[in-house]
């Protein structure tokens, strides 16, 4: 208690600064940042009640279509009581200037932009992260913030004492805010996503198994490939798919629907794949790749 006394004692004599003025991460790399971070608490400029608070608050930072200067910041949480999570997002972030990011907007489809600074202070990229952002409309940043948003982000469920408190003495006494202030984050044992110790990132959907020869293309021979419109186990084709294997193939035309992971392709020869994916190549000759432009005519697929 009297550490905490000790914080809030001091904020009070503290000047806000500008973010013009702030230090952030000194060295910054942004793709040791890259992956899923736990909000473990956070500060807005409303109070919310504990029925409106999110639970398992995480976001998962990528790459933007493999552009190294710009983030997707895909969001996941739950509603109190809830057993499903729901999305939210993509954030786009452009990550051109080290820590000091641009928040440009929190919807790919929306047509506002809001262009908030978004600074992450201070990340040891394996345990912790502190970010900083500004919501005043028309903001400049050699002014000080009058509506700031800060997130306090964890790799895991929770952050050791000796990292809040490290965190709790920057927000109080750098940024000036009372850390009573800040809201806790409910992070309960399930989660919305969960990491592998590969560190891939994996989303859990309760989908029906498939069948290995609808995404396994085997020791084929000058064949075309694709699905005709229907159903490959009670899903569209043309939907997500999370990956599909091509192995021993020859002068064969591949049409696959949009792969949400990777295609891999392995000791095939000659062949002309059109899709929407990421690849991984091993062992392959004349691979040929074209845009996937589909369309449809008294229920026959022309590409």
């Amino acid at each position: 208690m009297i550490g905490l006394f000790l914080l809030i004692n001091k904020s009070i004599g503290c000047t806000i600064p500008s973010f013009s003025n702030l230090t952030v991460q000194s060295n910054f790399s942004l793709q040791n940042f890259l992956g899923i971070w736990y909000e473990i608490k956070w500060l807005s400029n409303e109070y919310h009640n504990e029925s409106d608070i999110w639970r398992d608050y995480s976001q998962s930072f990528e790459l933007g279509n493999n552009v190294s200067q710009r983030l997707l910041v895909f969001g996941k949480a739950r509603l109190i009581n809830q057993e499903k999570c729901f999305s939210f997002g993509p954030w786009s972030i452009l990550a051109n200037n080290g820590a000091k990011m641009i928040l440009e907007t929190k919807n790919l489809n929306s047509s506002t932009k809001l262009n908030w600074p978004y600074f992450v202070l201070k990340t040891d990229y394996n345990h912790y992260a502190l970010i900083y952002t500004c919501m005043s409309e028309n903001y400049t940043q050699n002014n000080p913030c009058k509506e700031s948003v800060v997130w306090v982000l964890s790799r895991i469920k929770s952050l050791s004492n000796e990292s809040l408190n490290e965190l709790d003495n920057y927000i109080a006494n750098i940024l000036c805010i009372n850390i009573t202030k800040l809201e806790t984050t409910p992070q309960g044992e399930k989660s919305c996503y969960v990491s592998s110790s590969l560190g891939l990132q994996l989303e859990k959907e309760d989908r029906q198994a498939i069948r290995k020869e609808d995404f396994i293309l085997d020791k084929l021979n000058n064949e075309t490939i694709y699905q005709l419109p229907g159903l490959i186990n009670e899903q569209q084709f043309i939907d997500h798919t999370d990956q599909i294997q091509v192995d021993d193939c020859t002068n064969c035309r591949i049409l696959i629907g949009p792969v949400h992971g990777s295609i891999f392709i392995r000791d095939s020869t000659n062949c002309i794949l059109a899709t929407v994916c990421q690849l991984i190549i091993e062992s392959s000759l004349y691979i040929r790749f074209g845009c996937l432009t589909l369309s449809y005519y008294k229920n026959i697929l022309f590409v």
